[in-house]
């Protein structure tokens, strides 16, 4: 039997779309007529029976003839190839008392593959789901064509909406996201077919923390250290590629101790931090503190940093942008000489003497 695909590009072939369904048109060759003179009498011409005989794996299947012509659909709803054989039988009507009806019958096997997309972050992030369609800016994303076990037919990537693909005529492409929040949505074209997948880039809202570990200062001034882990929110996407500044902050909310007056103490200002980059789960560690440089006396007294930062994706061109909310460093110190410092609702303290 030959057939005649609906596409030029592989003729033995028929691409569908992943739980979709697709279409081919097939054609017999029809052959001399075998029957005599008397046996064709007023019989007419051949009449023609197509069938599907075996569609594992590629159900469902239909097909619907018409005379020498046929249109075979066959539908798939796991990603891969399969088979659909297709019998054709070209019946040969005699005229009555002259012969027996004669039957030729053709079979041919048409394979069926279903293609599909697979999406794959190249950040875990603290959800697991590595197919995630919500992502962070700045992520990156790996698109494949499946299945990868069958020489893949040309493909073309097409990317609308922000962001920026890599190799967009081969199998795999990536996707990198873009460094502000968007909608966008890449559409794979193959054999005539073509699949679109949509993502959904988040920025990060904000910054949360949790102690990990603290101790004093050594030497003659009070004083105490407190390590944190901060995690960038939220945590189903990653933020990997975003880079965390924190700022200058001036003493604030200043009393006691530190008020302002003759005889206060003017606490100094917060510094300054270099960039730093969070691990794919949204974590970096942070250090806070708080040292008194005189030896006193010592009385109650507080004061606050009101800590902006900024976040920016590390990419060429792209601006830091701030989190909506500062984050209150407040150091604390009484008459003994302890202080304290508290920071994302942990807090640490420690005397002169302690270790």
């Amino acid at each position: 039997m030959r057939y005649r695909p609906s596409y030029e590009a592989d003729p033995l072939r028929i691409v569908v779309l992943r739980g979709g369904s697709g279409t081919s048109a097939l054609t017999t060759t029809t052959p001399d007529d075998p029957r005599t003179r008397e046996e064709k009498l007023n019989q007419g011409g051949p009449v023609y029976t197509w069938t599907i005989t075996d569609a594992a794996g590629a159900s469902p299947a239909s097909l619907a003839g018409n005379g020498a012509s046929a249109t075979l659909t066959a539908g798939r709803t796991a990603v891969g190839e399969s088979k659909v054989r297709v019998q054709v039988v070209i019946h040969w009507p005699c005229a009555p008392g002259t012969g027996q009806v004669r039957d030729t019958t053709f079979t041919d096997v048409i394979p069926v593959l279903a293609i599909g997309i697979q999406t794959r972050t190249r950040a875990e992030a603290q959800n697991p789901d590595r197919a995630r369609r919500t992502i962070g800016v700045g992520e990156v994303v790996d698109l494949t064509l499946l299945p990868t076990n069958i020489p893949p037919p040309p493909v073309t990537w097409t990317l609308k909406g922000l962001g920026s693909l890599r190799n967009p005529r081969s199998n795999p492409a990536r996707f990198t996201a873009h460094h502000s929040a968007s909608n966008p949505s890449i559409t794979v074209t193959c054999e005539g077919q073509s699949l679109t997948v949509q993502f959904n880039v988040v920025e990060p809202t904000h910054l949360t923390g949790r102690y990990h570990s603290s101790g004093g200062l050594a030497g003659p001034f009070p004083g105490v250290w407190m390590r944190t882990i901060v995690t960038v929110q939220p945590t189903h996407v990653s933020f990997y590629r975003v880079a965390i500044h924190e700022h200058t902050a001036l003493p604030m909310d200043r009393d006691g101790y530190y008020e302002k007056g003759r005889e206060g103490h003017t606490p100094p200002a917060h510094p300054p931090q270099k960039s730093r980059t969070p691990s794919e789960k949204n974590q970096m560690t942070d250090m806070a503190g708080c040292v008194e440089v005189r030896r006193g006396p010592y009385r109650d007294g507080s004061y606050t940093w009101n800590i902006r930062s900024d976040w920016r994706v590390e990419q060429v061109g792209t601006r830091p942008r701030f989190f909506a909310k500062p984050v209150p460093q407040v150091m604390t110190i009484d008459a003994t000489g302890t202080c304290t410092v508290s920071k994302f609702g942990a807090s640490a303290s420690a005397g002169r003497l302690d270790p």
